[in-house]
């Protein structure tokens, strides 16, 4: 009897995580497959049958990079969900970034054609898809803050693996001073991607422009922390840059270092400050408050928005869903005339 599947879900179920200093922990190489097994007039089969899943870098030919017999036992409607590669577990080295095709064989049928593309899920198999990290950077001495303009402290580089989040710790140690009779003012450091600007979002620490009656310093610890969304794989510089506020006195930053964290995904709200500018891609952007002045109207933020980094990733989800789907289709079309339906 001729049968054939249809692929329904296809979906990732397990990945390996990487980290600066090589393997973190790993999980099983599989990922999750759903379909409905039918006869070629497409009545559903329900009892046991024995299926051969493979997978092969070519359309139509070629050896399988990787097999597994597995037994199923479709439902009324004779559909499965089966997580392939707990038996055999799938090589990483399979998803080097080329395209890979699924063959299916049931029974004692010859293996169905055509073979089904493998989408994005079992991509994530690889290290395309994990968490990384880009170690954190410390000048070797402290770096004066110019007066006017603004100052690059330090920066580092990361190359991400594929669509995610950049997430970019500055810190180090902040010092201003004034001489007696003179004014003390502040600085200001940041993180972003420009060499030539501390961002929407940055720290401050001092006071603004204040006369001191001998000579004063004060010393303490600064940080900025911003989180940046790339809709795939980039190689970025960030920065770690400071001014003045106040441009009273003078100002260093001791032992600046800056560290950067890819994560390939979100598990929740992602609120982020960005430019005026930057929030007209964003559906959902919201005024900064600031509080109420002495009139009790409420203030905020000139030219920044605070937005949610999230829905950048699920628009980008959707959209790949839709290819995905597109795919599905195409491949069920080409099987069904295979079947001369």
């Amino acid at each position: 009897m001729k049968r054939r599947i249809l692929m329904m879900l296809l979906t990732a179920a397990a990945v390996l995580i990487f980290g600066s200093s090589g393997v973190l922990a790993q999980a099983p190489n599989t990922f999750a497959y759903q379909g409905r097994l039918t006869s070629s007039s497409g009545t559903p089969i329900t009892s046991a049958t024995s299926v051969v899943f493979s997978i092969y870098a070519a359309a139509s030919g070629g050896s399988a990079l990787w097999t597994e017999t597995i037994s199923i036992t479709p439902d009324a409607q004779g559909i499965f969900t089966k997580e392939l590669g707990l038996s055999t577990p799938i090589p990483v080295s399979i998803f080097n970034g080329s395209k890979r095709y699924l063959g299916i064989k049931a029974g004692t049928d010859a293996e169905m054609t055509p073979r089904q593309v493998l989408t994005s899920g079992p991509y994530s198999i690889s290290n395309a898809n994990v968490p990384g990290i880009a170690q954190a950077k410390s000048a070797g001495s402290a770096v004066t803050v110019a007066n006017s303009g603004i100052t690059n402290i330090t920066s580092r580089q990361i190359t991400t693996p594929g669509p995610g989040y950049v997430v970019a710790y500055g810190y180090g140690y902040a010092s201003i001073g004034s001489s007696s009779g003179t004014t003390m003012g502040n600085v200001i450091v940041g993180v972003d991607t420009l060499s030539t600007s501390y961002g929407p979002d940055y720290a401050v620490f001092g006071t603004g422009s204040m006369t001191v009656s001998a000579n004063l310093y004060w010393w303490g610890n600064i940080a900025n922390t911003r989180v940046f969304y790339f809709n795939s794989a980039v190689t970025k510089t960030f920065y770690m840059n400071a001014g003045r506020g106040y441009a009273d006195g003078i100002a260093y930053i001791y032992l600046p270092k800056i560290q950067l964290v890819f994560y390939p995904t979100s598990y929740g709200s992602v609120t982020a400050t960005v430019s005026a500018e930057e929030s007209s891609q964003f559906n959902n952007a919201t005024n900064i408050s600031i509080g109420d002045d002495n009139s009790g109207v409420l203030q905020t933020i000139e030219g920044a928005k605070n937005v949610d980094l999230r829905e950048l990733e699920l628009r980008a989800a959707a959209a790949q869903a839709e290819a995905e789907k597109a795919q599905r289709d195409l491949d069920e079309a080409r099987a069904r005339q295979s079947n001369g339906e």
